[in-house]
């Protein structure tokens, strides 16, 4: 498709800016403006544009937005698997009002959304998970460039698309890139408890786990309460004494302060 073949010139205005009239909201850029709220774009004004006439375009170019003069404001040509925006206009304060406008930014971040390869699959890889083979497409030749650069043919090598090294993955047939990362297990950090250290085999020579420090916490109340236990046992066995040894001596100074009775006499 030659684009070039397409006749352009400056676009005579009766007043000193130009408008959208035509936007395609059907089409992927502009999806984030779909609600009502957001698709208006007469706001923006134009100063300076190249009026394309629309006969002259080549066959399969879709306009996705025009001015109120009719003609193509944004314009999409499709070039090999990829696609290509061209417009009519700029977005310098010279030219438009465009990058001064709420639209500008997610409009730009849709276009470079776009550019970005499809993805194989949604789910991320880690080392040792398998490249997926919808990775290639329809591409019945299939070569994988790996993170050290080497490209490995798949269909005689099927062990290539296991991953043993992290980075990025390239099925070079379709472009499609594929990032494989660590396991996530490698990146935690928490230090492991003793007592799982313990059954990795890990040599442990000061470390008590808390299961053992609780035994001993334990122990430690149950020998205060024992040795509590003996001492109190201890003053009730004294006290016992005590109040014995009160109750003889009461007995014997009653026995000592009773009157002798006198002897008989003849």
């Amino acid at each position: 498709m030659n684009i070039g073949e397409a006749r352009g010139e400056e676009a005579p205005t009766k007043r000193s800016f130009s408008l959208l009239a035509q936007v395609d909201l059907a089409h992927p850029l502009f999806t984030a403006f779909a609600d009502a709220r957001f698709n208006d774009f007469t706001k923006i004004h134009f100063w300076r544009h190249r009026r394309l006439v629309p006969e002259s375009l080549p066959a399969g170019v879709r306009i996705i937005a025009a001015f109120d003069d009719e003609s193509p404001a944004l314009i999409e040509v499709p070039i090999g698997r990829g696609t290509l925006l061209i417009l009519t206009s700029g977005w310098a304060p010279g030219d438009s009002q465009l990058s001064l406008s709420t639209k500008f930014v997610p409009l730009l971040y849709s276009a470079l959304e776009r550019s970005r390869p499809p993805a194989a699959s949604s789910d991320s890889l880690s080392v040792g998970d398998r490249i997926p083979s919808q990775a290639w497409g329809t591409n019945t030749t299939r070569t994988l460039r790996r993170p050290d650069g080497t490209e490995v043919d798949v269909a005689a090598t099927p062990s290539a698309l296991e991953t043993d090294q992290p980075g990025l993955y390239l099925a070079v047939q379709s472009g499609v890139r594929l990032a494989v990362n660590l396991p996530p297990e490698e990146s935690r950090t928490a230090p492991l408890p003793p007592d799982a250290l313990e059954k990795l085999g890990v040599p442990l020579l000061h470390a008590v786990s808390e299961k053992e420090a609780g035994r001993a916490e334990e122990r430690k109340r149950m020998l205060a309460a024992a040795e509590l236990e003996n001492r109190q046992k201890l003053w009730r066995w004294v006290l016992v004494a005590g109040f014995l040894f009160v109750l003889g001596e009461t007995w014997l100074a009653g026995r000592l302060t009773q009157p002798r009775p006198a002897p008989a006499t003849s």
